[in-house]
């Protein structure tokens, strides 16, 4: 077995690498093997410890046939396309080339696009195959990675060697402060070289850098859906950095597309719940990038934030609570209105919506429009921000369309101006 293992060499490991590592198990007298595929979407510790461990130590307890895993490893892999990847596809389905790999039909194996997302039948009959990150490198232009946090920091560096350009959705590059991140989600950075090189992927804020970036690190829903909220008010000192309060509601895809019995139907439905309230990994994010925005560094503003799981597939709405800060005299709900005509006039992805008109998820769903609003309530002396965007849209994989059309000196609303999900 050892010999077999050797074969997979270091992480991310390719499909056919583990297949050729099994077909050798069998060669040399295993009839079984045990190669957990749930853990192929963990970190690379994880497989590490956990797989390599049940491979050697225990191939026949609990094991399947190595033709029978193959097929789940498929089944696997065709669902790897999960709601980020089918929201960028239903944009950008009619002008995808996609080709296929020859190993895959090697093995009898034709995993169709469809397979994992049915809708896509007829409108994209692409032929899934699980190449090598240099290779896909060497083919591309522009490589766009949906990975787990612990995996893009492993293999965003070596797509970046051969050349490419990348926009990565996990958290592994979205901070310049490595602490941060590393506490934040428990790993640690590979590659803490590329955080400094790295841009934020808000086009908003960011358009100029966007334009020649190498790297560009796709911000979270929640972030992004609070950070256009703030900043007008960040950047002119309209608000007290100390006082930010964040209560923010998502759809449950913001979770995923996973088997977890608390996302099920029956236990989702008709309810509505906190989750993450002490710690979630995106209060840190939003409170580093609230930093920069005032001017400022990393640390300096320290947001409360708490999350909610709503019961409906996408959608999300956060409300933002702070108190004018001393240099803003003529708070009213009227100016607080204004100064978001006046900073976003220029935006055609957000919405600064008339007054007296609130932000409602359902006027932005399958879009990658983001609409704003806020009121100053004098009983209480706070200033309440609202906005809401599609947290599959502009909070993920419409929002990484916009930074590529930037990217690539495109008109920025290409591929953006139809609606995926009407009423």
């Amino acid at each position: 077995d050892d010999l077999a293992l050797d074969q997979l060499g270091e992480w991310p490991w390719t499909r056919d690498k583990i297949a050729d590592c099994l077909l050798t198990m069998r060669e040399l007298g295993a009839k079984t093997a045990v190669f957990d595929i749930e853990y192929l979407s963990s970190s690379q510790k994880a497989i590490d410890q956990k797989v390599l461990k049940q491979i050697k130590e225990n191939p026949e307890k609990n094991a399947r046939k190595i033709n029978q895993l193959l097929k789940d490893y498929d089944e696997y892999f065709a669902k790897t396309v999960q709601f980020f990847g089918n929201t960028w596809l239903t944009v950008n389905a009619g002008f995808l080339n996609i080709d296929y790999s020859e190993d895959d039909l090697e093995y009898g194996i034709r995993r169709f696009l469809y397979d994992g997302d049915p809708v896509f039948r007829g409108v994209c009959d692409t032929i899934l195959s699980d190449k090598d990150p240099a290779e896909v490198g060497k083919e591309s232009d522009l490589v766009i990675t949906a990975l787990p946090h612990g995996v893009s920091s492993a293999t965003v560096p070596v797509l970046l060697e051969t050349g490419v350009r990348v926009i990565d959705h996990s958290g592994d590059f979205r901070y310049k402060d490595l602490a941060t991140y590393e506490k934040s989600y428990k790993l640690t950075h590979p590659h803490p070289e590329l955080l400094e090189e790295a841009v934020y992927g808000l086009p908003e804020f960011y358009r100029d850098e966007l334009k020649t970036a190498r790297l560009v690190a796709n911000p979270g829903c929640y972030p992004t859906c609070s950070l256009i909220a703030l900043a007008p008010f960040l950047k002119n000192n309209l608000i007290k950095k100390d006082t930010i309060i964040i209560d923010a509601v998502s759809g449950v895809s913001g979770a995923g597309r996973k088997a977890d019995l608390a996302y099920a139907f029956c236990e989702e439905d008709d309810s509505f719940k906190p989750y993450g309230v002490v710690g979630h990994r995106h209060t840190t994010e939003i409170s580093e990038k609230c930093s920069f925005l005032a001017g400022g560094k990393s640390g300096d503003i320290t947001v409360t934030f708490t999350p909610h799981l709503a019961p409906f597939k996408r959608g999300m709405l956060n409300t933002i609570y702070a108190k004018p800060s001393d240099d803003f005299k003529d708070v009213s709900s009227s100016v607080i209105n204004g100064i978001y005509q006046d900073f976003y006039k220029d935006e055609q992805f957000v919405r600064a919506l008339p007054e007296g008109t609130m932000p409602d998820v359902k006027a932005v769903a399958g879009s990658n429009y983001i609409e704003v609003n806020g009121v100053y309530d004098a009983d209480t002396g706070m200033i309440k921000l609202f906005a809401a965007q599609d947290n599959l849209g502009k909070g993920a994989a419409l929002q990484a369309i916009q930074a590529a059309n930037v990217m690539f000196g495109l008109p920025e609303e290409t591929g953006l101006k139809d609606i995926v999900r009407g009423v």
